[in-house]
């Protein structure tokens, strides 16, 4: 369920900017893709170290928001990196041009393309929202934010099924941020990274 809500919410988002950003010019579209992105991961690279000093002395329920906006601001970060990556070596090996609304079938327009990658792209983030699993939406360059410190809220773990699926009193409960050097390091255990000394952890 988590593999197709991602996959869904990617080709929705891609689809969207096929079809909003420059699609007049395929080149041109690419690059400021790949611009938006990188400059997309920047920010969240600044933002994140300064998002977890602030929800670990101020707890709350507002924090889990927080953390979702971030992965979902991260998703369209790779959604980004990915489409200008892709559609720039097509472009220079002469595969062939990124998608185009001029290129589109008779039979369907413009506006029931965007309808449907708006669909498409919600229903995917609604079922990762309640199945607790947004952070899927992120892959590289996102894993590079995500892993190169602790986790922004705390490792999350995944909803005890079928029991906390669904409860709202489950899913905005005060969460419980953890930030000690055992916390940390069987995080860094669990996603492949060596274990740091105390020294290196604030």
């Amino acid at each position: 369920m988590i593999a197709c809500a991602v996959a869904s919410a990617w080709r929705g988002a891609w689809q969207l900017l096929d079809l909003g950003l420059l699609p007049a010019m395929p080149v041109a579209s690419a690059t400021a893709s790949l611009a938006l992105g990188g400059s997309l991961l920047w920010i969240a690279t600044l933002a994140q170290p300064c998002l977890f000093s602030i929800a670990r002395r101020h707890p709350s329920r507002w924090c889990w928001i927080v953390d979702g906006l971030f992965s979902y601001c991260g998703g369209w970060c790779c959604v980004l990196v990915w489409r200008g990556a892709w559609h720039l070596w097509d472009h220079a090996l002469g595969i062939q041009a990124p998608f185009s609304p001029a290129a589109q079938s008779a039979a369907q327009s413009a506006a029931e393309l965007e309808r449907g990658a708006w669909l498409c792209h919600g229903m995917g983030t609604l079922l990762l929202l309640l199945l607790d699993a947004l952070r899927s939406l992120n892959t590289a360059p996102m894993f590079y934010a995500s892993d190169s410190g602790p986790p922004l809220f705390g490792a999350r773990k995944s909803p005890k099924w079928p029991d906390d699926l669904l409860r709202l009193d489950k899913l905005f409960k005060r969460p419980e941020l953890e930030c000690g050097l055992a916390a940390w390091n069987e995080w860094r255990s669990a996603v492949g990274l060596p274990p740091v000394c105390e020294e290196k952890l604030f």
